[in-house]
């Protein structure tokens, strides 16, 4: 089970693994899910929202690379998956660590600032980077950008689900501009992951309360 420690931290280091927004699955081992030795065929997974999509090619799948990079993430490479925030069958938060170096990768560590494949951008290196990446995502749903963008729709679908206070909506908004952003705004420095301020206590408590009201349940625990 993933640490509060590392669940509520501020400023990870870059090769401190990621948070993700993805939608549900159902497992098919050596396809769809990072270890191989598992037998719960009938568990679910989190997949990239961009999986099955025309935007496929935008996001990491296990043993491929995508259409923007030769780096390729091995179900060997990866030491810790967990789901953070689980809500099937709509989506879930996934949290991914690897450990050793993967073609593409220095010493397992997944460089968000360099490594061109798009849903690196919609990742967070903190829960926080998340939230502010889904919101800025969520508003391309809408006019003037009227997107089908699968991540776009699964910002907006998780954050009509979670319903954040509006307390924990204005943090949110006040938190500087992530990728998206920025892109839209111009900046050559998109892909620069900004310092942030001080989270709240406010935040913390509600990241917590979320984890704990849609935890993770195996496939039985749902029948």
């Amino acid at each position: 089970m993933l640490s509060s420690e590392r669940l509520l931290e501020e400023t990870p280091a870059l090769g401190s693994g990621w948070f993700s927004l993805a939608k549900v699955a159902l497992v098919s081992p050596g396809l769809n899910v990072p270890r191989t030795d598992r037998c719960d065929n009938f568990l679910v997974t989190g997949i990239a929202v961009s999986q099955e999509t025309p935007y496929e090619g935008e996001a990491f799948v296990v043993g491929r690379s995508s259409h923007y990079s030769d780096t390729i993430l091995e179900a060997k490479h990866v030491i810790k998956l967990e789901y953070p925030v689980y809500c099937p069958p709509n989506f879930l938060f996934a949290y991914l660590e690897v450990n050793s170096a993967a073609e593409g990768m220095s010493s397992g560590i997944l460089n968000f600032e360099i490594e061109p494949t798009p849903s690196v951008m919609w990742a967070g290196k903190s829960i926080y980077h998340l939230f502010k990446n889904i919101r800025e995502w969520s508003f391309m749903v809408d006019a003037p950008f009227n997107s089908d963008h699968p991540m776009a729709t699964y910002s907006k679908l998780a954050l009509e689900s979670l319903n954040p206070p509006q307390e924990i909506m204005d943090e949110i908004d006040s938190m500087p501009d992530m990728h998206l952003a920025k892109f839209l705004k111009g900046q050559s420095d998109y892909k620069i992951i900004p310092d942030y301020p001080v989270i709240s206590q406010s935040f913390k408590d509600w990241i917590i309360e979320i984890t704990q009201q849609y935890p993770y349940r195996q496939f039985e625990d749902q029948i």
